[in-house]
């Protein structure tokens, strides 16, 4: 059955959150980006994407992949300092908007000569490591956990330590530290141990009295989770949320709104790429079934296939 394929995507068709966040890690030391791609019968290139339609063609099917781009900070004093980040800004301006190549490109980035990236993640593990390879002498990543509830790929923490990263285990920041300019300074911060499980079932960290001290940074990069942005949730009445507006589908993408299918971290919360892919191909298995049963002739059995109760 043939398909017209209706994208809407939010970046330039040639861009994923591939490109944005990650493309100085996985280009190694040299210029130039990556791009899933297909290729047509002529050979073409055809760049593909992750974030597809929120906008559903024709009859309301569609598959929702607006992911989960906002970042939550710490709310620790200090992080209207200049010279704060998320790390979803830092990597789309060095990656997105060329600030790696600046004054060529239009937009700057600032990275101090020490850095400090603070969260234990794959996200922190991207941005101390560009940070790293634009220049900073000292690149710290600050977490408030051991290694061992690192939520990072094991191999992630690895290159970063082959890279020159200092990790800072154990560590909490409690103030971000500023000059009489108003740009970062400092990253006050406290020692931890570990304590029972908390509801993660990791130990939980508990300060250590006395132990504060100060990191001389010129940067802080905030790498501390993400969540989706509230655009689809609130906007698309019919679709049942989870928490942080996560929109809750069942094992084959479908959300609560007959027609409507949703995937990667706007149904994740915050994974990886390759589960985005698999959720894209089911959703995809899904629709085509879900259209099938839709367009069948009225005579025949017709399943409720595409509004399934939710699962996660």
């Amino acid at each position: 059955m043939p398909y017209r394929i209706v994208e809407v995507e939010r970046l330039a068709p040639t861009l994923t959150r591939l490109v944005v966040e990650a493309p100085l890690v996985a280009r190694k030391r040299q210029a130039g980006h990556f791009v899933i791609v297909r290729l047509d019968e002529t050979g073409e290139r055809i760049p593909l994407t992750i974030v597809d339609s929120g906008a559903a063609p024709h009859r309301g099917e569609g598959l929702s992949g607006t992911g989960a781009g906002t970042p939550t900070f710490m709310g620790i004093p200090g992080e209207g300092l200049a010279g704060v980040y998320s790390a979803n800004e830092f990597l789309t301006r060095v990656n997105l908007m060329g600030a790696w190549r600046f004054p060529e490109y239009d937009t700057p980035v600032k990275v101090g000569r020490e850095v400090a990236v603070v969260g234990g993640g794959n996200t922190a593990m991207d941005a101390v490591r560009v940070a790293r390879r634009l220049g900073a002498e000292r690149a710290y990543l600050v977490y408030r956990r051991s290694r061992e509830e690192m939520p990072a790929r094991a191999e992630e923490v690895h290159h970063a330590e082959e890279e020159g990263i200092e990790l800072r285990l154990l560590t909490n920041p409690v103030r971000i530290l500023g000059d009489a300019d108003g740009w970062v300074a400092g990253l006050e911060c406290v020692r931890m141990e570990l304590g029972e499980p908390d509801a993660s079932g990791r130990r939980k960290p508990v300060p250590v009295a006395g132990s504060e001290h100060v990191l001389r940074v010129q940067t802080v990069i905030e790498a501390v989770g993400q969540r989706p942005n509230p655009i689809v949730q609130s906007t698309t009445t019919g679709l049942d949320t989870g928490p942080r507006g996560v929109v809750r589908v069942s094992e084959a993408q479908a959300t609560t709104r007959a027609g409507v299918f949703a995937g990667g971290d706007l149904a994740r919360g915050g994974a990886t790429v390759i589960l985005a892919m698999r959720d894209g191909r089911r959703a995809a298995a899904a629709i085509h079934e879900y259209i099938g049963a839709r367009d069948a002739p009225r005579s025949e059995p017709r399943e409720a296939v595409g509004h399934a109760p939710p699962t996660r």
